[in-house]
């Protein structure tokens, strides 16, 4: 029984040099950039006393504070009692242009912020759309191309991008972004094959007041 001490402290030295077995930690879940932005989006609607309404789309930029489509808030000058919820809270108009087609809003409500992108658009890039086509509760996403850089479409109006294939109506005011999920204009006005709307450098010099 000699032996004994000497074949417990072996095992015990062996158990302690074994290498520990590694860690495996939970693999952290990708999230695609039009999940991001859609996470980001509300959908707005607009009411009249006179029983008119519309639908648009809005994105958020800051805590609290929406961009979208200048002519989304429009028919709120056009009669007193006109209301445009977001997401069904109640919002407030704090800025608008009406050449370039943009306003700001307000609403009680708490979504992550999307980047502006700070390069220019490339001719034939890939973009994608996303915003609450044909007043549909669910958004939609439309896939596009970058056709025409800097292009007056009707008079009076600023000079935009034209897409490839058109927005749909009630995607007014929705975010137009890249692949890596980063703004790159705003959806505003479409035709039967493309549509168009102001690129992120005329979005930011509004945010900015400039």
């Amino acid at each position: 029984m000699k032996f004994l001490p000497a074949v417990i402290l072996t095992a015990l030295l062996a158990f302690g040099c074994a290498p520990p077995k590694p860690v495996l930690l939970p693999e952290t879940p990708t999230v695609s950039p039009t999940t991001v932005v859609l996470r980001s989006i509300v959908r707005l609607v607009g009411e009249l006393p006179n029983g008119d309404g519309w639908i648009c789309t809005g994105f958020s930029i800051a805590p609290r504070k929406f961009l979208t489509a200048a002519h989304c808030t429009d028919h709120l000058h056009e009669m007193l009692g006109g209301i445009l919820t977001a997401n069904g809270k109640l919002t407030a108009v704090i800025k608008e242009d009406h050449v370039h087609d943009l306003a700001i809003i307000l609403a009680d409500i708490l979504q992550p912020s999307l980047s502006l992108r700070l390069t220019p658009l490339e001719f034939l890039e890939r973009v994608s759309a996303a915003g609450f086509g044909h007043g549909f509760r669910g958004p939609l996403v439309t896939d596009h191309k970058v056709m025409l850089h800097n292009y007056i479409l009707l008079e009076g109006i600023a000079p935009g991008t034209v897409f490839t294939n058109p927005f749909v109506g009630g995607m007014s005011g929705g975010p137009i972004f890249d692949v890596s999920g980063e703004v790159v204009g705003m959806v505003q006005r479409g035709s039967n094959f493309v549509g168009y709307g102001v690129d992120s450098a005329t979005i930011l010099a509004f945010i900015n007041g400039e």
